[in-house]
């Protein structure tokens, strides 16, 4: 076995696995310990790793492209990497947020983009472009769960848009893990997964936080008076 590989090996073997998103109620290892297990890592692919990770990032909270440099960040990453696992995983991604961002825009009555203007990446962006006053953009076949997204944006459910983001991120993370053990795609995908069960635990505290405070003065709100007189 080549010394990369079993690098590699060394590194995920020494990895406790990870749970389903949703399912999780803390993390298996801390992002400290995760980090310090990463030092294994060669200087080139703790390199990228970084790229990655800074271009993976996004807030659950708001998902979409709204800054521009980072369509070039991404082009930038995708023409430096070499893994067409990790190319599909990135690009399907930023496909899923370029279709959001594209609905955004649209129910705020915006045209569709010009041809020149960088505000979504991947092959749909061209077709979304043409296909602007269409429902789905004529992307319900590539794309099937693009219906549920539309209904559930235009209907202003964010928890369930959130959840649903969530869940297609998760599900095409964990495809293409199968198909890796114990190379830098096998590392990369655990990671953006670790990442991503950090985010919906933190998201899911914050919601709960902000749901009981929502219980808690509707509950109180009668009484809000008399305990200002008792004050």
């Amino acid at each position: 076995m080549l010394n990369a590989d079993f690098k590699y090996l060394t590194l995920m073997t020494s990895l406790p696995a990870l749970p389903n998103l949703f399912a999780a109620r803390e993390l298996p290892i801390s992002k400290l310990r995760l980090n310090a297990r990463l030092g294994m890592l060669d200087e080139e692919d703790a390199l990228l790793m970084r790229r990655i990770e800074s271009v993976m990032s996004w807030d659950l909270a708001d998902p979409g492209i709204s800054d521009h440099s980072l369509v070039e960040d991404v082009g930038t990453l995708m023409n430096d990497l070499e893994h067409p696992s990790l190319r599909r995983v990135i690009t399907a991604h930023f496909e899923l947020l370029s279709i959001l961002a594209a609905m955004r825009r649209r129910r705020r009555g915006e045209p569709a983009p010009a041809v020149a203007t960088p505000w979504g990446y991947g092959t749909v962006i061209d077709v979304i472009r043409l296909n602007w006053s269409r429902p789905h953009f004529a992307l319900r076949r590539r794309c099937p769960w693009i219906a549920e997204l539309r209904e559930l944006h235009d209907a202003g459910a964010t928890l369930d848009l959130e959840k649903a983001i969530a869940r297609l991120h998760w599900q095409s993370l964990v495809d293409t893990a199968r198909d890796h053990e114990f190379d830098f795609a096998a590392v990369v995908l655990y990671v953006l997964r670790h990442r991503l069960i950090s985010q919906w635990l933190e998201h899911s505290a914050d919601g709960a936080r902000l749901k009981f405070d929502a219980l808690v003065a509707a509950g109180l709100g009668q009484h809000a008076a008399l305990l200002e007189e008792g004050t």
